[in-house]
C-alpha cells in the first residue's frame, strides 16, 4: 500500500513540476501574434515635447469623433470613447524613446473587445502625423523663410510617410472638399467677426492668406497662424496669454462665412462661427481720442443691456441713460473695468473691433466662472 501512495505521490509531483515549466514557458515565450499586434499599436515620432504630443492627440481622438474620458498629463495618457450605435474605446499612451524621439501605443476596444485589424489604428496614426506636422509647421512659420519647410516639420512628415501607415484618405474622416473654391484666390484673406461657444477665440480676427499660409493681421484680437488643406479647410492654431488652441474650420462656397472647431485642454472643444465683414464707415463719426464714448448693445450669458459710456482721457464710466454701472480704464482699444451691481463688482476685460462699432470680451459671475461679453455700437 505504501509502494502505491509512493508511486502515485511521485507521478503528482512529476505532472506539476511538468505544467509549471509549460506556464514559464507561456509567460516568457509571447506569441508573434502579440508582437505583431504591438506592432501595428505603435509608432516612433521624431518628436521631444510630451505636453505638446499629448495636446495633439487629445485634438486628433477629438477630430475623428472621439470623446476625452481622462487625460493624464504626468503618465503621459489619454482615454477616449466613441458612441455611434457601438462603443469604440482608444487609450493612448506617450513615453520618450532616447533624446530625440517618442513612442506613442494605441488600444483599441470595439464593445469591449480588443481590436487587432491594422486598420483603425493607421487610420489614427495618420491623422496624428499630419496633426504633429501642422503642429510643428505653425509653430516655426515666423522663424522660417516663406517657401520653405522647417527641418522638425520634415522630421515629422517622414513618420506619416512610412508605407504602413499611409492608406488612401477615408471620407468618414475628412469632409469632401469644396470644388467652388481655390486657395490661391485668397478667400481666407479679410476681416472676420467670430462666434464662440467658449470665452476664448471670440472676437476680430483679421487674416491675410499668401498662397496656403494664414496669419493674423493687427485688425486680429488673438494671434493666429494656420495651413490651408484642399479647398476650404484652413488647419492653425489660436494663441493666447493662457496657451494655444488648435483649431479646424471649413469655409462656405461663397467664402463669406466659416465654421469649425476649437480644442482646448482638457478635452473641451469649442465651436467657432465666423462672418466675414465688408469694410464700411462707422454709423456715426468715431472720436479717434474718445472712442468708448456712445451706446453700446452689450449682451452677457444670452442677456442683453445698453452701455451708455462717456471717456475722458482713459476713464470710462457710465451715465444717466445706461441700464448698467460701468466704470474703467482704457488703453488704446482695450477696456478693462468693473460692472456694478449693489455691493458686487464683476471684472471685465473687452478689446474694441479697427471699424470701431464692436467690441469682444469676457467678465465674471458671482461664481467667478468666466463668461463671454461682447458689444455693438448703436450711436
Amino acid at each position: 500500500m505504501k509502494k502505491i501512495s509512493t508511486g502515485i505521490l511521485s507521478l503528482i509531483i512529476i505532472v506539476v513540476l511538468t505544467a509549471c515549466v509549460a506556464s514559464q514557458k507561456n509567460i516568457f515565450e509571447a506569441p508573434e501574434s502579440q508582437a505583431a499586434l504591438r506592432s501595428i499599436q505603435s509608432r516612433v515620432f521624431d518628436f521631444t515635447d510630451r505636453n505638446r504630443m499629448l495636446r495633439t492627440v487629445i485634438a486628433t481622438l477629438q477630430d475623428l469623433g472621439f470623446i476625452i474620458d481622462t487625460a493624464d498629463e504626468t503618465l503621459g495618457t489619454v482615454s477616449a470613447t466613441k458612441l455611434a450605435g457601438y462603443v469604440l474605446r482608444m487609450t493612448v499612451s506617450i513615453r520618450p524613446k532616447g533624446a530625440d524621439q517618442m513612442i506613442v501605443r494605441g488600444s483599441v476596444q470595439y464593445n469591449l473587445e480588443m481590436v487587432e485589424d491594422p486598420e483603425p489604428y493607421q487610420q489614427f496614426f495618420l491623422a496624428l502625423s499630419k496633426a504633429l506636422f501642422l503642429e510643428t509647421n505653425v509653430n516655426s512659420m515666423a522663424a522660417t523663410p516663406h517657401g520653405t519647410e522647417s527641418p522638425a516639420a520634415a522630421k515629422v512628415m517622414k513618420d506619416a510617410s512610412k508605407p504602413e501607415i499611409t492608406e488612401p484618405r477615408s471620407e468618414s474622416l475628412y469632409p469632401k472638399q469644396n470644388t467652388q473654391i481655390h486657395p490661391v484666390a485668397k478667400s481666407w484673406t479679410g476681416i472676420w467677426k467670430v462666434e464662440s461657444t467658449s470665452t476664448e477665440g471670440g472676437g476680430i480676427w483679421g487674416l491675410k492668406q499668401d498662397v496656403y499660409i494664414v496669419k493674423s493681421t493687427k485688425a486680429s484680437y488673438y494671434k493666429l497662424g494656420g495651413k490651408v488643406k484642399g479647398n476650404n479647410r484652413l488647419e492653425g492654431k489660436l494663441y493666447t496669454k493662457a496657451g494655444s488652441y488648435p483649431f479646424v474650420l471649413s469655409i462656405a462656397a461663397d467664402g463669406q462665412s466659416f465654421k469649425g472647431k476649437m480644442y482646448g485642454w482638457g478635452g473641451k472643444t469649442s465651436y467657432l462661427e465666423g462672418t466675414k465683414k465688408n469694410s464700411k464707415k462707422a454709423a456715426s463719426p468715431l472720436n479717434i481720442f474718445k472712442p468708448w464714448t456712445g451706446r453700446w448693445e452689450v449682451t452677457r450669458d444670452n442677456r442683453t443691456a445698453t452701455w451708455s459710456l462717456k471717456q475722458t482721457d482713459k476713464r470710462v464710466v457710465s451715465v444717466e441713460n445706461s441700464s448698467a454701472e460701468i466704470e474703467g480704464l482704457a488703453s488704446g482699444d482695450q477696456l478693462e473695468g468693473k460692472i456694478i451691481r449693489t455691493n458686487h463688482k464683476y471684472p471685465f476685460t473687452v478689446r474694441m473691433s479697427s471699424d470701431g462699432l464692436s467690441f469682444y470680451g469676457t467678465t465674471m459671475d458671482y461664481l467667478g466662472r468666466s463668461m463671454q461679453l461682447k458689444g455693438e455700437r448703436k450711436e
